[in-house]
């Protein structure tokens, strides 16, 4: 899921990349980043059309650059929650264990599995693909809501985000969290992407 063909592609292979990553530590900073531009690609929809301005802003060394620092500019634009706020932060801080201490090679380690149980929303809420009806020509639709019963006689889920059958265990509570975030901002950046400075409720 993402916001452009070009993405989309590349979304692809990154998914292919965490699914076989035979390491937790990869699979972790792959999946963190992918968060991480998608939250990027939904900032940057906010912004005027400046190119230049906005490559220089989101650079590495710019002032923009820092996962921390998009995750506290999108609260501050009332992109999302406070609850988000906090995981996502909570998902940066799993991120770089991995990325940065040699030491943090599992999710089983006592710090990162703590850092993982943080993660709930993804629990709470559910995106769901769904069609209304049972007729031809019936309605397909991206809902994002707290509900997990669906009216079997008047909706058909297609697809829900994340999948409720995975196992119980740290990774699998992180790549579920991760898989919600990335759902939510490619949804957050065609609903609210062009309408540059007005403030919506969050959807999450």
């Amino acid at each position: 899921m993402y916001l452009d063909k070009e993405g989309s592609e590349i979304f692809s292979q990154v998914i292919k990349e965490i699914t076989m990553a035979r390491s937790e530590r990869a699979a972790a900073i792959v999946a963190g980043t992918l968060v991480e531009d998608h939250l990027t690609t939904v900032l940057k929809r906010h912004l005027i059309d400046n190119p230049k301005k906005v490559r220089e802003l989101f650079d590495v060394t710019g002032p923009l650059g820092a996962f921390g620092t998009k995750i506290d500019l999108g609260y501050l634009l009332g992109l999302y929650s406070e609850a988000a706020w906090k995981e996502l932060d909570t998902i940066k801080r799993i991120r770089n264990e991995f990325a940065h201490k040699m030491e943090a090679n599992s999710f089983q380690r006592q710090k990162i599995s703590g850092l993982s149980d943080n993660l709930k929303l993804w629990e709470q809420k559910r995106i769901k693909l769904k069609v209304k009806g049972i007729k031809v020509g019936d309605i397909v639709e991206l809902s994002f809501n707290d509900a997990d019963e669906i009216d079997p006689e008047n909706e058909v889920v297609l697809i829900q985000i994340p999948s409720r059958e995975l196992p119980f265990h740290p990774y699998f509570k992180f790549v579920s969290a991760c898989q919600f975030y990335v759902a939510a901002f490619a949804i957050l950046g065609n609903v609210q992407g062009a309408q540059k400075g007005t403030t919506q409720p969050p959807l999450f």
